[in-house]
């Protein structure tokens, strides 16, 4: 416990330090924003929750109490194991290979790591909710407080325990970065499009009159016997006897609970030391760099064919390209992009009906999924120094400008974005049929109006708030900051791009959007022109702290 707390003391201590920066400041601020932002919607979860769970068990429904009780421990289970491996927030927050070095047991190691996984900040968001569901359920008179401490703790061991294996078991079948970037690209887009899948038939099924859509019998019959095997539901059937004074079902959903646990530390244990002292790959090695024909990124893509490009802006992009054409990230972009536009075309336009306070709702969507569809690259766009490592040194080194950097790197995302761009269209026509021609083109310029205006603040946030990232890793978002600049961003599209649209629209004279946007597009590129040279400069005055943060250790 010493120890534990010692180290919690000096990371606390450190983060303490580090507000006297200016940057560390603001992204500080940032992230007390966003902080509020998640208290807010754990706490709404928390009572909708505790509601359902305290009407379930007050009414003395056995059906209702089981399945608030499911949903109780499915929502913690979620939250506290799925969500920080999808997402990447279940990296250690203790220095376990410098702690190897030191007269530290292998198990006072594990103990220490998954101590230290229970203040992490990801299980502070479902605390709440535990919370409310166990005191709103212990007031109900037929709740008995003994059992429900006793499978809730269990419940609650289970939970720490696996979520710290369920990292280890994903670094550890990611070593190797091919299957870290296959099986990341494939997991997320097939999570996605399966997601999505009720939606698009429920909204086809009530098109043709055909009723509601339901899993086939077998199908669910299957689910529920593998769900029931599952520590979620073995809790929610422990209390449910404990409830209706079962004491064999109850003890028999204890031992179970216990096994799992037992399980998932073995599991572990024998993880965390194969990683750290029997030469396991935990967070993934790295081939070995083979030569290249000099030249070669340059060629890539056909940029090198842009003559009018200047030839360093046109290498960097070809760079920033290829980066970006290899990275998990970019490669789930470019798959999920057909299925988001296949989403919007079937489902949203369905339900929008056929107009929109007498406005074409097809052209809405339109203008709107080419506006959504130009923040796919936004992660790039905010974070554009991420995955430079030590090659960052490279552009404060060459004879090339600072703002031929910026230039060549926003043109490489560009490239990208036009990529996007193409799929986007054609998607959209092959599913919902050719826009307009009026239409067409406002969606056109409404993606461009929007791609500049996230690069224009790109190019600042970048520079200011750099952050490592993995380029095999699909989690590679920017600073707290730039995720925050990237919604007020989207609310200022809104203004811009919306408002014109609308109005017009509703006006009828839907034929000078092109206008409006042109106009716009104009005053952006003069913006964009007038603020390249102040983001050039900011990129010298901070070289230090993009190369410290570029080559942080991930």
């Amino acid at each position: 416990m010493a120890r534990l707390t010692t180290l919690v003391w000096l990371k606390w201590r450190l983060w303490w330090n580090g507000l006297r920066g200016g940057a560390m400041a603001v992204d500080t601020a940032v992230a007390v924003v966003i902080a509020i932002l998640g208290t807010v919607v754990s706490l709404a979860l928390a009572f909708g929750i505790g509601a359902v769970v305290h009407l379930g068990l007050r009414d003395g429904d056995p059906t209702a109490g089981t399945v608030g009780l499911q949903i109780f421990f499915w929502v913690l289970a979620f939250l506290a194991v799925i969500v920080p491996v999808v997402f990447g927030m279940g990296e250690s927050s203790l220095p376990l290979s410098r702690l190897a070095m030191y007269p530290v047991s292998r198990r006072g190691i594990y103990g220490l790591s998954v101590a230290a996984s229970v203040f992490s900040a990801n299980h502070l968001f479902w605390y709440p909710i535990l919370v409310a569901v166990t005191f709103t359920a212990l007031f109900v008179d037929r709740v008995p407080v003994g059992p429900w401490s006793l499978v809730v703790g269990a419940f609650m061991l289970v939970v720490f325990v696996w979520c710290h294996t369920a990292r280890l078991v994903v670094q550890r079948v990611m070593g190797r970065r091919s299957v870290r970037e296959l099986a990341a690209l494939i997991g997320l887009v097939v999570v996605v499009t399966v997601s999505l899948v009720p939606a698009i038939f429920q909204s086809q099924l009530k098109e043709e009159g055909a009723g509601v859509f339901t899993l086939p019998g077998w199908l669910l019959a299957a689910g529920q016997a593998i769900a029931s095997v599952f520590p979620s539901s073995i809790a929610a059937e422990g209390l449910n006897a404990a409830i209706n004074s079962d004491t064999s079902t109850f003890a028999f959903s204890l031992v179970w609970l216990t096994l799992w646990f037992g399980a998932g530390t073995f599991l572990g244990y024998r993880l965390l030391v194969s990683a750290l002292f029997e030469g396991g790959a935990s967070s993934g090695g790295r081939r070995p760099v083979t030569a290249k024909r000099p030249g070669r990124s340059v060629g890539r893509f056909g940029v090198d064919r842009l003559r009018w490009v200047p030839l360093p802006v046109r290498a960097i992009a070809a760079k920033e390209l290829h980066y970006l054409m290899r990275s998990t990230t970019g490669k789930f972009n470019i798959a999920i992009m057909p299925v988001f536009v296949i989403v919007v075309a079937l489902v949203v336009t369905r339900d929008f009906g056929h107009s929109i306070l007498g406005i074409e709702s097809a052209s809405l969507v339109f203008v709107g999924t080419m506006v959504y569809a130009s923040m796919f690259s936004n992660n790039f766009l905010f974070n554009s120094y991420s995955w430079e490592r030590a090659g960052i040194r490279t552009f404060f080194v060459c004879p090339v400008s600072t703002r031929e950097v910026v230039l060549g790197k926003n043109f490489g995302v560009w490239l990208y974005n036009l990529v996007l761009f193409v799929l986007c269209i054609v998607t959209f026509c092959v599913v919902a049929g050719p826009p307009p021609l009026a239409v067409f083109a406002t969606g056109v310029l409404a993606f461009v109006a929007s791609l500049l205006l996230f690069t224009i603040a790109g190019n600042f946030v970048s520079a200011s708030f750099p952050v490592a990232r993995d380029i095999s890793k699909i989690s590679n978002s920017p600073s707290q900051t730039g995720v925050l600049a990237s919604f007020a961003l989207l609310a200022i599209n809104l203004v811009l791009i919306g408002v014109p649209v609308f109005v017009t629209s509703l006006m009828g004279v839907a034929w000078i959007q092109p206008l409006v946007l042109v106009v716009l597009i104009a005053i952006e590129f003069c913006l964009y022109r007038l603020m390249l040279p102040a983001a050039s400069r900011l990129v010298e005055e901070r070289c230090e702290s993009l190369v410290e943060a570029a080559t942080a250790a991930l």
